[in-house]
């Protein structure tokens, strides 16, 4: 059993499995930059209404060749300790981050940071210390997209030491994956790293497509989200 449902600032995609049942949201972090009734930050957010959200998103600071993760913004550390607040009510409630930019524009980042042993500890270290001081629940990886010639095995290796170093902390490490551009992904290889799989399988219609009644109703709406 499938469902969606969007509301503002909010994605939430449900999967019903044979045992377990998961409810997983994305936050986007652009929704509390938004003015007068638009405007949606964590403390917006029913704190029961998702099993686990996943901040969208944090970056990697590829300057200097620091490789660490950052916030995209300052801001957005005022943000994070209002999710976390989340669970203070629900005591149940998972929180994690995502690192990697939804548009893409962070490949040469994700490429740089996964290049070898010593950038992928710098970046594994500095993801820890920042969820030591804010209290996250786990990583989400969503980058977009592995090339399948030079990055999808080192990909994996980051996917594998990811886990050897969340284990002692006891983070989930989760990953955002193309349902199309699958060539990037060693799917058996990463699969029994991560504690789950988000399948982006959004936006293949849209109504900016012809040949649909409702198209031209909408399409000046799409536009604007």
């Amino acid at each position: 059993m499938h469902g969606i449902l969007l509301t503002t600032g909010l994605f939430v995609a449900f999967v019903t499995m044979a045992c377990s049942e998961r409810l997983v949201c994305y936050y986007d972090r652009k929704a509390a930059a938004r003015s007068f009734l638009g405007k949606f930050t964590p403390a917006n957010i029913n704190p029961f209404l998702c099993t686990h959200i996943i901040y969208s998103y944090a970056a990697i600071d590829d300057k200097n060749n620091k490789n660490r993760l950052i916030p995209v913004d300052p801001a957005d550390l005022i943000l994070y300790n209002d999710l976390i607040k989340l669970k203070s009510v629900n005591p149940n409630l998972k929180t994690l981050l995502a690192v990697g930019d939804p548009s893409g524009n962070d490949d040469q980042a994700f490429s740089v940071m996964v290049a070898s042993p010593n950038t992928r500890r710098n970046f594994i270290d500095s993801v820890i210390l920042l969820f030591r001081e804010y209290s996250f629940d786990g990583l989400n990886l969503d980058w977009r997209y592995p090339d399948v010639n030079a990055n999808s095995k080192k990909f994996t290796t980051l996917c594998q030491e990811l886990r050897t170093a969340f284990s002692s902390e006891s983070l989930l490490l989760t990953a955002s994956v193309s349902a199309t551009q699958t060539s990037g992904y060693e799917v058996s290889k990463i699969a029994p790293e991560l504690d789950f799989i988000n399948v982006l399988t959004y936006n293949f219609h849209s109504p900016t497509e012809t040949g649909h009644s409702t198209s031209q109703s909408f399409r000046s709406i799409y536009h604007k989200t």
